[in-house]
């Protein structure tokens, strides 16, 4: 499993080839990802245990840059294992198991596995990227508040 520090470099460098998907500077502990070329985050993989690894992927559903819904791995096997969205400050559990069914949830899961992996290929890396932005309107479905 990658660094927060170097999966921010390797996905710098992925994201340069696609002129719609920008990494955003953040904090150390997150790496902010722009899925629509506007310069501002849809996306965040977060280090919420100050570990140095990403163990949450963060979901901006209303476009107003304040992440809604989290993917988080709680045990580092790169699956996560907790889906909660945030609704006016109040965080609620939608789903906890490592097994998650919805399409969602497995999107979620591949697109996670790729970017938290070292051995993802340049190739996979920008897939995923890319595929981020099917995972927001999945989400912005299922999640319509």
């Amino acid at each position: 499993m990658w660094t927060i520090k170097k999966a921010r470099e390797n996905l710098k460098k992925v994201a340069a080839k696609d002129r719609h998907v920008n990494i955003i500077r953040g904090t150390v502990a997150q790496i902010l990802v722009d899925l629509d070329g506007d310069k501002l985050p849809d996306v965040g993989l977060l280090d919420t245990t100050g570990d140095g690894l990403i163990d949450t992927l963060a979901l901006d559903l209303l476009g107003d840059n304040q992440f809604d819904l989290y993917f988080a791995d709680t045990d580092h096997n790169q699956v996560p294992d907790i889906i909660y969205l945030d609704e006016n400050g109040q965080k609620k559990v939608v789903n906890v198991g490592e097994d998650m069914q919805t399409k969602m949830s497995r999107k979620a899961s591949e697109v996670y596995r790729v970017l938290t992996d070292e051995y993802s290929s340049e190739e996979d890396l920008l897939k995923a990227l890319v595929d981020l932005r099917d995972l927001v309107q999945i989400a912005k479905k299922q999640f319509k508040k």
